[in-house]
């Protein structure tokens, strides 16, 4: 079911950590990584990892490459798409569809709090030749707990986009 309750679960040394589906394609969502989560990580057979939160944001944070390095010791692949507050750069939107296309499944997307990572998965799909409508983006950014109501005319945009151009 798409944007469905489907999630993994568990409690670490810093709370709780909430994986959910968002696509059954094979893409999920968290808030950040930890060292600690890769255990579990491993467990639930996640291919590829993508880091949308950018180096240094916060002192608690864990690197990318510190990312990277684990990673590969779990024999996971990694991207590093770093994603701004605010506006998203079309750029990352851009790589990122290249990742969910290209990248092997599941797949994690992450950032502080999954926000940034939701609302640029909803602009790539958004931009799919055979993406979601706006509705159904919408439905799967509110069941992950966030709203794109601002980006309505920039999906609007694209779907018009891949549309016009016989996508």
């Amino acid at each position: 079911m798409l944007g469905s309750a489907y999630y993994y679960f568990w409690v670490g040394s810093r709370g709780a950590k909430v994986i959910r589906e968002v696509d059954s394609a094979g893409i999920y969502l968290t808030g950040q990584l930890r060292t600690a989560d890769f255990k579990q990580i491993s467990a639930i057979h996640i291919a590829t990892v993508v880091d949308l939160r950018p180096d240094g944001e916060a002192l608690d944070e864990t690197p990318s490459s510190e990312m990277n390095k684990l990673c590969n010791s779990h024999g996971i692949a990694f991207a590093y798409i770093p994603v701004p507050h605010g506006d998203i750069p079309p750029g990352q939107v851009d790589r990122l569809a290249a990742v969910l296309r290209d990248g092997k499944k599941p797949l994690l997307l992450y950032c502080r709090t999954g926000k940034r990572a939701i609302r640029t998965y909803c602009l790539a799909e958004a931009s799919r030749t055979a993406g979601r409508s706006e509705p159904e983006l919408s439905t799967i950014a509110k069941s992950a707990g966030f709203s794109i109501e601002d980006l309505h005319t920039e999906i609007a945009r694209r779907i018009s986009a891949r549309r016009n151009n016989g996508l």
